[in-house]
């Protein structure tokens, strides 16, 4: 004869024949009571709950290996880090310098208080400027916006263009002619604390020296250096071995001289450097006088320099903020 636990033992094995845990709670309770079936429960609940937390703690450590382990995007990472978009092959930049070198009667620009006015002389440096007056040189910046002036001044006037180019990393260079076959010339420079050098050149070339790079700081801005050089011609006597006799003969060197203004200007994109003739500059020893006037046909000349920066992205659409072209027609 059963008894009523044995009955129920039976009725919950039959209901639930395919969860064992269940059946076998249920052989547990009938065997040893209520009790002690709370008891075991809550144990088996608490060892449940910290093996679903091993099992999921145990999930996560190789989810992060693999998301460390992923190649990054070096498109993304360019666009996060602009020196590496920088280099990145397809997108380097090349900076350009165009020099307009303008021939106008003496006096016309050294001399006149509307063109000056729009040149920004603030800009360089105060010793470095006032250096510069008193060797016959006066420098500043002009703005974008103002370049209407200039381009119609460099349009009815004589003048020669040039273009020198510089990739992102390197250093362009240009040389301008500005005197060509003189005879003889004395030139005195002005230095630092006083200090007033000269001396004579014959057959000589006066040309400048233009070195232009990019900021690294600022992309967008170019500094350019300019240096006075003389290349005059100096005759020497030496003897040349013939036949075993030494027979006298002239020999021409051209050595090179090199004036150092300290003149080294940052333009930013949407300006340009603009140089001309000071004041001081009217006295004929003085540097600015020899490197920027001319003896004309029937007036005397003074030149004026515009130095204009642009870039161009190589490879990509063009996006270039730069000093709008002049008529190649205008120019000669």
């Amino acid at each position: 004869m059963r008894t009523p636990n044995v009955d129920r033992l039976t009725q919950n094995i039959e209901s639930d024949a395919g969860c064992g845990l269940h059946s076998t709670f249920g052989v547990r309770r009938a065997t040893f009571g209520g009790r002690t079936f709370r008891r075991v429960a809550f144990t088996v609940l608490i060892l449940g709950l910290l093996g679903t937390a091993l099992v999921s703690g145990c999930g996560g450590k190789p989810r992060a290996a693999v998301a460390a382990t992923q190649p990054v995007d070096p498109i993304e990472q360019a666009r996060r880090d602009n020196s590496i978009a920088f280099r990145t092959p397809g997108q380097s930049t090349i900076f350009y310098l165009d020099v307009y070198q303008v021939s106008v009667p003496i006096g016309a620009v050294s001399q006149s208080e509307e063109f000056w006015r729009l040149v920004d002389e603030d800009r360089i440096d105060p010793a470095r400027r006032d250096l510069l007056l008193k060797n016959g040189v006066r420098v500043g910046i002009g703005e974008t916006g103002d370049w209407d002036y200039f381009r119609k001044l460099i349009e009815k006037s004589p003048h020669f263009a040039r273009t020198g180019s510089a990739v992102a990393t390197g250093t362009g260079t240009l040389e301008i002619t500005m005197k060509q076959n003189v005879l003889t010339q004395d030139i005195f420079l002005l230095r630092g604390q006083g200090h007033l050098s000269g001396r004579t050149y014959d057959r000589c070339h006066n040309v400048l020296g233009v070195s232009f790079w990019p900021d690294p700081r600022e992309e967008t801005v170019m500094r350019v250096s300019v240096s006075p050089t003389v290349r005059s011609t100096r005759t020497f006597l030496e003897y040349n071995r013939k036949n075993e006799e030494k027979e006298p003969a002239f020999v021409d060197h051209t050595p090179e001289y090199l004036y150092d203004l300290n003149l080294d200007v940052r333009i930013p994109g949407d300006r340009f450097l603009v140089m001309g003739l000071s004041e001081d500059g009217r006295w004929p020893t003085s540097l600015g006088h020899q490197f920027l006037t001319l003896d004309g046909d029937i007036e005397k000349k003074e030149q004026v320099l515009v130095f204009v920066p642009r870039t161009r992205a190589r490879q990509m659409p063009a996006t270039t903020q730069a000093a709008p072209e002049i008529d190649a027609a205008a120019r000669q």
